[in-house]
């Protein structure tokens, strides 16, 4: 999640997602308030999972592709 977070809002010149601590809000809501959309978020995942290993199967996590490689994988796994 955090590679995804960190794509979207990436840290720069000021604070990105991982710096604002986006990962907890999402875990937090997931447990309170978003509960309902805990299988969404499983679902998406694992889509997410499924693209990089047909995209990279040499990979073993998204924390360990390069920017432009998370970016082709999340557009695979909207696709």
């Amino acid at each position: 999640m955090e590679a995804l977070t960190t794509q979207i809002i990436p840290s720069g010149g000021a604070p990105g997602a991982r710096e604002a601590g986006v990962v907890y809000f999402i875990d937090r809501a997931l447990a309170t308030f978003d509960a309902d959309k805990k299988e969404s978020y499983r679902r998406g995942l694992a889509r997410v999972r499924q693209a990089r290993v047909k995209l990279f199967p040499e990979s073993t996590a998204s924390a360990a592709l390069s920017s432009e490689q998370l970016i082709e994988r999340s557009m695979a796994a909207t696709s």
